[in-house]
């Protein structure tokens, strides 16, 4: 229903927010190699940093394909939004494989991850110890959801919608503010983009 009255310019974003997902996808699954890493060498601040945003962005990339959210709220996804956005389209709806688990998961990570950011640890405490294995397997799943998501758009209506290039000024604008938190800063420029 989304893309049967989308105009031009929905089509154009939509393309930019599938893009995004995936290197969103992308970028989860290499922050949470690097957290394991981390881990192994005793960072404790870096592998809450990196696994609370590996679980971050596996969500956000979920709901950057999301339809019901219009393109001028996907583009600066709050943490809050993130938890309250995926637990409404995703995990109260039982659009899923997953529970409101999650949820608890990503604030137990928000709230080591900022801790451990202001507050440099002598140890590891015992209540702040996670379970690699259950993120890994959100992570995995939010991978599987978006993958499946992607391949159903893709197939129903991916040969149908292509780029209208005659609005490539604003489409530029639209990727460029949804690729980079900094905007058109050519000092932080993604080449892949």
């Amino acid at each position: 229903a989304y893309f049967d009255s989308a105009t031009s310019e929905q089509n154009n974003k939509f393309i930019v927010r599938y893009y995004r997902a995936k290197k969103l996808l992308y970028s989860s699954a290499q922050m949470f190699v690097e957290a394991k890493y981390a881990k192994k060498a005793e960072c404790v601040v870096a592998y809450y940093y990196l696994s609370y945003y590996a679980l971050f962005q596996a969500m956000q990339a979920n709901l950057m394909i999301c339809t019901a959210l219009d393109d001028e709220k996907i583009l600066m996804l709050s943490h809050d939004n993130v938890r309250t956005y995926f637990n409404e389209q995703f995990c109260k709806n039982r659009k899923c494989p997953m529970n409101d688990e999650i949820i608890t998961q990503l604030e137990a990570l928000r709230k080591y991850r900022e801790y451990y950011s202001y507050a440099m640890p002598f140890n590891l405490a015992e209540e702040a110890i996670i379970d690699d294995s259950a993120i890994e397997k959100m992570i995995k799943l939010c991978c599987q959801l978006l993958n499946l998501r992607l391949f159903i758009i893709h197939q129903d209506i991916g040969k149908s919608m292509g780029v209208d290039c005659s609005g490539l000024g604003s489409l530029r604008e639209y990727m460029m503010a949804s690729c980079s938190r900094l905007g058109d800063s050519k000092d932080f420029y993604d080449g892949a983009d």
